[in-house]
């Protein structure tokens, strides 16, 4: 056991500064496990509502209507039944070591998906770290499913769709913007793995249906499901959470608030740290918002069709899960700083511009130090710079790559 330890802090080979940063971390981790723990004690940490909500489930037989997990897909409570067998502070150090275990895998997932060794993803990590902290912080389910999609879209694209597709289902179970993150198997796979990859998705919806009417019955489990398409369509859109004064505050970037709270008419409601900039009509913002997302839209579907037309290399299986990760933060409502930790596969698609990630990271932190900026929406213009800068990174390689064999072709026929 002290081998490993050793191993772990101090690899052969590394560098004297490699292994005090690795012991830096360890104390990071740990202690954050510990503040993790207390927090969940005291009823101050996001866990502790999830693992209520599992414990009103395993004792009641009843889905929790409760504000805190009313987004949710009433399967997310039930996905956290295991954990309500514990008492809350052990339930959060277990949900926080099972995270620290998922970021741990993260760096292989993200090899075998863009054939980039761990040591040189390095620009990308140190760019998403603020969001990965805040993450395990606040005891989100991030970092478990960016590792548990990453590894259904490896799985879809080796030789087990099925098992990747159930990956896939269960993180949309979780939070559902994540099935965006089946793109790359349904569009670059082809029909027989999009099929499997789709009977995977299936199965986990299945299986933990299954599971919801074994704990709360047939009925409640109907009613729950009703209960949160309504709360979706109203209370969670965007024109639902302007009328309710809900979640309009600076941590919220979504596109379609962050254009609300800084151009549009909110009436009375004032919104603390909000820079305004004009009071347009709130339906001529959402348009906008909409607008905004269509020919982002149609930015990915075209480098769909051109990686169709490179045969679907690994490169593009990076670039559309990297489009997908962030495409869906676009089109959510609800966008906590937090959720810019998807920007990750991202960061590694541009990772031949080291110092530009850096540039970025450093604007990143000073956006969340500074309420106003994130009023502004700093890190969702971060997003959307980097989709494009994705997108177009991808579409120029082409049409290079294109240039260069009519060059030779031509050189041929002379």
């Amino acid at each position: 056991m002290k081998e490993r330890v050793v191993r772990l802090l101090a690899p052969p080979g590394s560098s004297t500064t490699e292994r005090l940063l690795r012991v830096l971390g360890l104390l990071l981790f740990l202690g954050l496990g510990v503040r993790c723990g207390l927090k969940a004690h005291e009823g101050s940490y996001d866990f502790d509502g999830f693992h209520r909500a599992a414990e009103h489930v395993l004792a009641q037989h009843r889905v929790l209507d409760a504000e805190n997990v009313a987004r949710y897909l009433p399967h997310f409570q039930v996905l956290h039944v295991p954990f309500a067998l514990l008492p809350v502070a052990a339930a959060g150090v277990l949900w926080y070591l099972l995270s620290v275990a998922a970021l741990v895998a993260t760096p292989r997932e993200l090899e075998r998906l863009s054939g980039v060794a761990p040591r040189a993803q390095w620009p990308a990590w140190f760019v998403a770290a603020p969001y990965v902290i805040d993450n395990l912080a606040l005891g989100q389910s991030g970092p478990v499913l960016l590792w548990a999609t990453l590894a259904g879209v490896n799985a879809c694209r080796g030789a087990a769709p099925v098992r990747g597709g159930a990956l896939l289902g269960l993180a949309a179970l979780f939070k559902v913007p994540v099935v965006a993150l089946a793109a790359p198997a349904l569009l670059l796979g082809g029909v027989r793995r999009g099929a499997r990859t789709l009977v995977g998705i299936a199965a986990a919806l299945c299986v933990t249906s299954a599971a919801l009417v074994a704990f709360v019955g047939v009925d409640d489990a109907a009613e729950s499901t009703a209960r949160w398409v309504e709360t979706i369509r109203t209370k969670q859109s965007p024109q639902g959470m302007v009328e309710q004064d809900q979640s309009l505050r600076s941590n919220n970037q979504s596109l379609p608030i962050t254009l609300a709270r800084t151009f549009g008419d909110l009436g009375g409601v004032r919104v603390k740290s909000a820079v305004r900039l004009a009071r347009r009509p709130l339906p001529e913002i959402w348009r906008v918002a909409w607008v905004t997302v269509a020919l982002l839209a149609v930015l990915g579907l075209a480098v769909v069709k051109v990686a169709e037309r490179r045969g679907f290399d690994r490169e593009a299986w990076l670039v559309v899960f990297s489009l997908a990760a962030l495409g869906m933060l676009f089109v959510s409502p609800l966008v906590w700083t937090h959720y810019f930790m998807w920007a990750l596969p991202a960061l590694l698609a541009l990772r031949a511009a080291p110092r530009k990630l850096v540039v970025a990271g450093c604007i990143s932190i000073a956006g969340l130090a500074v309420p106003p900026a994130r009023a502004l929406g700093v890190h969702l213009l971060l997003a959307i710079v980097l989709y494009v800068a994705v997108a177009v990174r991808y579409l120029r390689a082409y049409l290079r790559a294109r240039d260069a064999k009519s060059g030779d072709a031509s050189v041929g026929d002379r």
